[in-house]
């Protein structure tokens, strides 16, 4: 057959094969019948246990009609397979080719189908090559974009976990909604909110975790850190409007002074200035590194501001490799690697911090609640939480210099805890 598909590379059965153990095992000895998306209908989509449940199918007392573990109903017929009752639309998947397949001493049947039963799918070739437009992810659900980290992954999956075990979303919603109607924000004990979501937090993974339906041991593309994550995302997503309302009203004040230090360098020239940087620093691009720090103003998640901070010290990296890059094209040299210490890294995230007043009017608040949630972080931190936290740090102290910089009441916060004692700290 022309165009056949190779179930060897066929990443729906090599996940299956590799993750998914129990399953697999069930099809051949259940002799059911698996549905395998082709390669290309699910290129870029995260196969997850609920989607790989769908696929796998027996057969009712009606001929045709098959029921797929997830107790959603099919027919097969035509040269298609039809979905039915318990799917939240109508899909025709085009079957390719059949296979049968002997494994665990049984034999049972694959059909391959143009597009998955269910969930998003790439855009799909038809006979002459050319993508339909018509059978597209966006036409039918939300789509799952490319994972960049396996925590990515991870969060895409959380509401797939859910649907598994629907007892543990249940649980997990009623405590949130019980902690936003009972709990009272106080400036100050802001730390002893994050550590009632970090408790909340916990629990949920642990019946994650130890849930029967969920194949963690078999799982090599997960781990508790991972599912630690994809959690705490869903928790800080559901409280942020209580938790940013308090943090924007309670602030509000401090942003105002902070503000007015910010304007009293008129130019970057004239910040610069206030730090002994060597001319190749001095030279650096900022461009990039202080618009990436303007778009934390449109983030929801702390997860996602500490990202952003550990890319803005990133393209300062870059930026200062590229000024001495330039002077030795310059002076013909080769050139020297540049060191950036820990007071270089403050000053130009000063600069940053400078050029990005505008866009970041909340910006202690945005630092407030990245520092709320690393309190919560360490005992599950990983490397790159780690090193994010190392230029968190290197932020704070860059917003230090600002609230320092006319003496006066600042000098008092300063020595009242850095950052967290100018948060906390009810005399300007």
């Amino acid at each position: 057959m022309k165009g056949k598909e190779d179930l060897g590379t066929n990443p729906f059965i090599t996940v299956l094969r590799s993750s998914f153990e129990r399953l697999n095992k069930f099809v051949s000895e259940r002799e059911a019948t698996l549905l395998v998306p082709s390669a290309v209908s699910i290129s870029g989509v995260h196969i997850t246990q609920v989607l790989v449940e769908s696929h796998i199918i027996q057969p009712t007392h009606i001929p045709g009609s098959f029921i797929n573990l997830s107790g959603q109903g099919l027919e097969v017929r035509d040269g298609a397979v039809h979905t039915s009752f318990g799917f939240k639309e109508h899909r025709v998947c085009r079957i390719l080719q059949e296979e049968g397949v002997y494994e665990y001493g049984h034999n049972y049947k694959i059909l391959i189908i143009d597009v998955p039963v269910t969930g998003s799918f790439s855009g799909v070739a038809n006979q002459s090559g050319s993508k339909d437009p018509q059978r597209s992810s966006g036409q039918i659900a939300p789509e799952l974009a490319d994972f960049e980290t396996s925590a990515d992954e991870a969060a895409a999956a959380l509401q797939d976990w859910f649907e598994l075990c629907p007892e543990v979303e249940t649980d997990l919603h009623a405590k949130l909604g019980r902690l936003k109607r009972t709990y009272i924000l106080v400036s100050g004990l802001e730390y002893d909110f994050a550590q009632r979501l970090s408790e909340i937090c916990s629990l949920v993974v642990s019946k994650l975790c130890e849930h029967p339906r969920l194949e963690w041991a078999s799982h090599t593309q997960f781990n508790r850190s991972i599912v630690v994550n994809a959690v705490e995302h869903h928790i800080f997503n559901g409280v942020y409007p209580k938790l940013w309302r308090h943090l924007t009203t309670s602030l509000w004040p401090r942003e105002k002074v902070l503000q007015s230090r910010l304007a009293l360098f008129p130019s970057s020239s004239a910040l610069l200035e206030q730090f002994s940087l060597d001319p190749i620093k001095s030279a650096a691009n900022l461009d990039s590194a202080a618009d990436k720090l303007g778009e934390m103003a449109a983030e929801r998640l702390p997860h996602n501001k500490l990202q952003i901070i550990r890319s803005v010290c990133q393209l300062i990296h870059r930026a200062i490799e590229d000024a001495a890059k330039k002077k030795a094209s310059q002076q013909k040299s080769g050139g020297g690697r540049v060191e950036v210490t820990g007071d270089d890294l403050q000053a130009l995230l000063a600069v940053c911090v400078h050029r990005s007043r505008l866009s970041l009017t909340h910006i202690l608040a945005h630092a407030y609640h990245v520092d709320i949630f690393l309190s919560t972080a360490p005992a599950h931190s990983s490397v790159r939480l780690e090193e994010a936290a190392y230029y968190f740090t290197s932020f704070s102290s860059a917003l230090m210099f600002f609230w320092t910089a006319a003496g006066g009441a600042g000098s008092r916060d300063a020595e009242g805890g850095g950052l967290g004692g100018v948060l906390r700290d009810k005399e300007m």
